[in-house]
């Protein structure tokens, strides 16, 4: 009885326990929504709001009806009717805005009412001024049917949050996010198969021409050529490094945008990106306050719409749009020195080689990060407890609003309504007795005076449990975490 106490208890239960089935989560936002009895409230709230629609659109008839019309003296009555025309139109207006579609679109076009609202009792306040003298009545209904309107929308929408729905919404969104990465696993495994040859063969590549730059560096004979080599190399590895950090970003943040079309990045943003990816060293040495400009939009946009897991990009882009200017000078600046260097490699031959030998190998070396990152992306999508965490945080969300899942406990279908409900599981371990208990049993029989044929009958051993554990509640806390599923990461 411990359980059925516990769901008594149980703020968002009544009659029955909520029971999820794990193996189809695509059913619990509409199964939780009739939980909490929203489903039948949004019916009756639509039906509200659509009476009162009919009601609106009927008393705006008025301010154009001749009769009444013919009643205010000839003076005002074109006026009048001019703004009653007007502001029967705004009204028609706004009420485009409360035509709500379902439950889960209803707070963003709430939002889009009231925006709306706002804007029109700035419009019509004239007209309301002009109309009041003559047209009261006829003002007065309308706005009582619109301030009605307006009530009922704060009404649900305050409904909605006492009931926790953000939890309800959550889970639709996790669920959503869950079947993407069903959906995207196959594409992204062959994807990664694929990208594990181009790694190889980059990094083959690399090495060959590693290997060959060794080789070649034995040939040199002029020493001042393979002095200024040296020095090259290390400037160019350098701003390598850098402008790899510029490409990296760059890439990432396309990605983004390819992953959620409703992102639409500005063209300074998708400019900046494309010619960072293509030739960062130019482009940032030349460019670097648009960088900036446009990496602090990015930041901005990222920011306040929050596509995903983004935070990591978000702190990369705001530290390279922090850094674009010295970045961009450091490169600038290196280029007298580069071009210095270049002149004296060429007055030997086998430098010259090497030289350009080490051209090919930074740009292997860019294709090989360039994989490696796109790998790295696609291990972290397929990573298995990415999804494991997805699946706790949305079980989590539906335990919050009083759900247990099927296969957290076992679940029992009674005969006689069919309705599936949880039944505490308890395994019995029997307590294990002690001789001085034992010597007390065997006295008090003796005293009893009990026949063996009693000694088969079971003693009432659960009885005097139940007591024990109803004299403990903390026990019940703990039979309820016994619901708890153990599978989850």
């Amino acid at each position: 009885m411990r359980i059925l106490d516990l769901l008594r208890r149980n703020p968002f239960r009544q009659s029955r326990q909520l029971v999820l089935d794990e193996a189809a989560p695509s059913q619990w936002p509409q199964q939780l929504t009739q939980h909490l009895g929203l489903d039948s409230e949004y019916k009756a709230f639509i039906d509200t709001v659509a009476g009162l629609h009919k009601g609106v659109d009927d008393s705006l008839k008025r301010f154009t009806d001749e009769d009444i019309l013919a009643a205010i003296p000839d003076r005002s009555r074109t006026m009048n009717a001019l703004h009653g025309n007007e502001y029967a139109t705004q009204v028609r207006k706004l009420l485009k805005t409360v035509e709500f579609t379902t439950l889960f679109d209803f707070e963003k076009q709430q939002e889009a009412y009231f925006e709306a609202n706002s804007g029109f009792k700035d419009q019509t306040a004239k007209n309301v001024s002009v109309l009041r003298e003559f047209m009261s009545d006829e003002l007065k209904a309308t706005q009582g049917l619109l301030q009605e309107l307006e009530d009922a929308i704060i009404n649900f929408t305050k409904s909605l949050e006492d009931r926790r729905f953000s939890q309800v919404r959550k889970v639709k969104e996790l669920q959503a996010k869950l079947q993407q990465l069903v959906e995207r696993a196959e594409k992204y495994q062959k994807l990664l198969a694929s990208l594990q040859v181009d790694l190889k063969r980059t990094q083959d590549k690399r090495l060959k021409l590693e290997t060959e730059i060794k080789t070649q560096a034995g040939l040199v004979r002029n020493d001042s050529a393979l002095q200024a080599f040296e020095k090259l190399k290390k400037i160019e590895e350098d701003l390598h490094k850098t402008a790899a950090l510029y490409v990296s970003v760059s890439q990432d943040l396309k990605n983004v945008y390819k992953r959620y079309p409703a992102l639409k990045p500005t063209p300074q943003i998708r400019h900046v990106a494309e010619e960072l990816i293509k030739d960062p060293l130019v482009f940032l040495s030349q460019n670097a306050e648009p960088v900036t400009k446009a990496f602090e939009e990015a930041v901005s946009m990222l920011e306040d719409e929050q596509p995903g897991n983004v935070r990591s990009l978000i702190e990369r882009l705001s530290r390279l749009g922090s850094a674009a200017e010295s970045d961009g000078r450091k490169m600038a600046t290196a280029q007298p020195d580069q071009r210095a260097y270049k002149r004296e490699i060429m007055k030997d031959i086998a430098a010259l080689n090497i030289y350009d030998q080490q051209q090919f190998l930074l740009r292997a070396q860019v294709e090989e990060e360039a994989v490696a990152t796109k790998i790295s992306y696609l291990n972290a999508e397929l990573d298995p407890n990415k999804r494991l965490a997805m699946e706790r945080e949305m079980k989590d969300a539906a335990k919050s609003l009083g759900a247990v899942i099927k296969n957290d406990a076992p679940v029992v279908e009674r005969k006689e309504d069919k309705t599936e409900v949880i039944e505490e599981v308890v395994e019995e371990t029997p307590e294990k007795e002690t001789p001085a208990k034992e010597k007390k049993k065997e006295i008090l029989k003796k005293e009893q005076q009990i026949p063996k044929k009693e000694e088969k009958k079971p003693e009432k051993k659960p009885k005097e449990e139940t007591k024990s554990k109803k004299s403990k509640p903390d026990e019940d806390a703990e039979a309820a975490e016994d619901i708890e599923p153990e599978h989850e990461a």
